[in-house]
């Protein structure tokens, strides 16, 4: 019998005996922003999701001292907060849009946050630059799917290329 059989054999029976090993796999972190617009309600809504966990930390840095549930009201404001300091969406007149909040829950393993803000009614060349969490967690990347009509586009964002452009 090979070494690796034998190997496999025995970690089959670990749970038998009461031991549990923990999976120390390195989770990447990714933040999911789903940029739609609405067109009956003539607005933008925007859903952004991170993982508890990357909530959990983010707050821990942001509040030292504290620990705040990212599901409470205060985590999401606080997240929603840090959001609205480090994610851009700049139209073609270097206006920068300014969603406004409508909520947030807890999904799952993730945190998810609500805004809307009136469809733009100038076309063409899109900003949208994020360094949300970046300064707080290592390696953040920042999915942005923009759904405004047409094919659904996603960007990808991260701190060497916090910045990408788009039609609208």
């Amino acid at each position: 019998m090979t070494t690796r059989r034998r190997l496999l054999q025995a970690a089959a029976l670990l749970p038998w005996l009461g031991i549990v090993p923990v999976a120390r796999a390195h989770r990447s972190h990714v933040v999911l922003t789903r940029l739609a617009a609405n067109r009956q309600a003539g607005t933008w809504e925007w859903t952004h999701e991170l993982h508890y966990h990357d909530a959990v930390t983010a707050l821990g840095v942001l509040l030292p001292g504290r620990q705040v549930d990212p599901a409470s009201a205060e985590g999401r404001a606080r997240l929603v907060f840090e959001l609205d300091r480090t994610l851009r969406f700049i139209g073609p007149d270097g206006v920068k849009l300014a969603p406004s909040t409508l909520g947030g829950e807890l999904e799952g393993d993730s945190i998810v946050l609500y805004q809307e803000a009136p469809a733009p009614a100038l076309p063409g060349k899109w900003q949208v630059e994020s360094r949300f969490l970046q300064g707080l967690l290592g390696g953040v990347s920042h999915h942005v799917s923009l759904d405004l009509g047409g094919p659904t586009r996603l960007l990808r964002l991260d701190a060497a290329n916090p910045r990408a452009g788009f039609e609208a």
